[in-house]
């Protein structure tokens, strides 16, 4: 062992032996803890310099000019300002940490964590290129060209591997990721646990209310019943248990609670499509054992029930009512076109052009399951399965980044008797 080469070579071929699950997160946060040594002793050295400079003006600065408090340089990745708190879907997030993922061949692995959490990916210095972030292989975030921060993007508190895919980017291009925390519940009606968020896709909320020590709970809200939609909470420790909703008269309609630790704020969908004029309505919410049995009451369930705008007519597609405006991957997106139809087909293809903005895509189909992929230059991706013999069904796909254009193909296992392609625009 005769030089730096051959020791760092040594060490290598030790390192390529052990099962380390850290070996792809931690050399990129000991290079990260160098850079800010470095900056803070740099920061030192010109401090001491002023201090040095400055002494034999004390007196006259003080009588000429009071010293204003200078304020905090904002936090940066890969020299891109990023911001301390941002907001998801209503959730405040708090600035955790920012870490460079330094090429191609570079990963960041997160660990689990007790708060949900969101990445915003910065890049700077790819003049006419473009980078891509990529959370467990699936394309989430692009920067197309010089540098910039995208929106933030929910990764959820599980563990998660981020790599980097650079297109045409000089040998200078930096890459890296801002990491927040959820700090807490979003502007809303809640019970100290979950919330009932002020809108939803753009939506207001009318009325919500959760139940205090008992198993029914009302709101009353003015509207009309095409115009709004229901969300519920049921968090119940007893099996078997179904939440069921009365509006006005009409007789109920329900769903099953979850376990407590699984139970989430959802939304139930429209009300009605009838019942057109604008008066006084009541929602009730109450619960029973399985889907028709008998009124129950449970100790130490949780439930609740809101009402909420309709942000944007909804479409019909084949006879169903499709949400024009809705909540996915952090962000707010709007339907952008008439849906594109097929039918009679297992396989079907279309061209999309995303050069501009990234776009949404959603799924209508009936008979047969079926699954949308789709592939460009830079990424390729693809849905769950969706199928439904009995009726039509729609769900949404995934996101196409920008920058690039996509050949996306609809397949089913049999003749998918009538499918149509929806494609949402962020707001």
């Amino acid at each position: 062992m005769t030089s730096l080469r051959d020791l760092r070579e040594t060490l290598d071929d030790h390192a390529a032996a052990i099962d380390d699950a850290d070996r792809w997160a931690r050399p990129v946060a000991v290079r990260e803890r160098i850079r800010v040594v470095r900056r803070r002793r740099a920061a030192a050295g010109a401090v001491a310099a002023v201090l040095v400079v400055a002494t034999g003006a004390t007196v006259v600065a003080s009588l000429d000019r009071p010293e204003r408090p200078q304020a905090a340089a904002p936090p940066t990745v890969v020299g891109v300002d990023v911001p301390q708190r941002v907001a998801v879907h209503g959730v405040p997030y708090e600035l955790t940490g920012g870490d460079p993922i330094e090429g191609e061949d570079d990963r960041l692995r997160l660990r689990g964590s007790e708060e949900e959490r969101a990445v915003a990916f910065a890049a700077s210095g790819l003049g006419s290129g473009s980078a891509t972030l990529l959370v467990d292989g699936t394309a989430v975030a692009r920067v197309v060209g010089g540098e910039g921060l995208e929106q933030p993007v929910p990764v959820g508190d599980a563990g998660a591997t981020l790599r980097v895919r650079l297109d045409g980017a000089p040998d200078g291009a930096e890459t890296g990721v801002a990491i927040y925390e959820s700090a807490g519940l979003a502007p809303g009606v809640d019970n100290g646990e979950v919330v009932f968020r002020d809108t939803v896709a753009g939506g207001p909320l009318l009325a919500a209310a959760f139940a205090e020590d008992e198993s029914a709970v009302a709101v009353t809200f003015r509207g009309r019943l095409p115009e709004v939609r229901l969300a519920s909470y049921c968090a119940a420790a007893e099996r078997g248990l179904w939440l069921q909703f009365e509006i006005d008269d009409l007789g109920p309609r329900g769903h099953s609670c979850q376990a407590r630790d699984s139970a989430s704020v959802g939304i139930v969908g429209g009300v009605l499509e009838d019942g057109a004029r604008v008066r006084d309505h009541t929602v009730r919410a109450y619960l029973t054992r399985g889907a028709r049995g008998p009124v129950v009451d449970s100790p130490g369930t949780d439930l609740g029930v809101a009402v909420y705008q309709q942000p944007a007519e909804p479409v019909e597609v084949f006879g169903t009512r499709v949400e024009s405006q809705i909540e996915y991957a952090g962000r707010t997106w709007r339907l952008d076109r008439t849906p594109e139809s097929f039918g009679d087909v297992d396989d079907w293809g279309t061209r999309v052009e995303a050069s501009d903005t990234d776009l949404l895509i959603g799924l209508v189909a009936e008979g047969a399951m079926v699954q949308a992929t789709w592939e460009g230059r830079l990424d390729r991706g693809g849905s769950a399965s969706l199928g439904s013999p009995e009726g039509v069904a729609w769900m949404t796909a995934g996101v196409l980044l920008r920058g690039d254009d996509y050949d996306v193909r609809i397949t089913g296992n049999g003749p998918v008797t009538r499918g149509a392609l929806l494609i949402y625009r962020p707001l």
